[in-house]
């Protein structure tokens, strides 16, 4: 899968673009990517990262932040998130892709259980 910078928006179209929110809870990041010419969003907390594509489509993968980069309390650019972002090129995305669908029956499981 290739993987480059979705330049919308940006002076910089070969520069990564990255939403970042910090709390004493842990952190959140979203990366804008293109992935085969595909618009989508890398979501990155503690405890995981998903990918989401325009389309809806949602992978869901395996890698932990918290684990590869423990006792970070936010992540760079130069090391961490690129390094998740290349992981993600080098695996193919590898994970569980959801529909649209699919994630809304997950959702109202998850609202029913609350």
């Amino acid at each position: 899968m290739i993987i480059k910078p979705d330049p919308e928006g940006s002076n910089e179209p070969n520069t990564f673009r990255y939403y970042e929110e910090l709390t004493n809870e842990g952190y959140y990041y979203e990366v804008y990517i293109l992935a085969d010419d595909e618009k989508a969003c890398v979501f990155v907390t503690d405890d995981g990262v998903s990918v989401e594509f325009l389309s809806g489509k949602v992978i869901s993968t395996n890698i932990t932040p918290q684990r590869l980069f423990p006792k970070h309390k936010s992540l760079e650019w130069d090391g961490e998130l690129e390094r998740i972002i290349k992981t993600l090129r080098d695996t193919d995305m590898e994970g569980q892709t959801f529909s649209p669908e699919e994630i809304q029956e997950l959702h109202d499981f998850f609202m029913e259980g609350e």
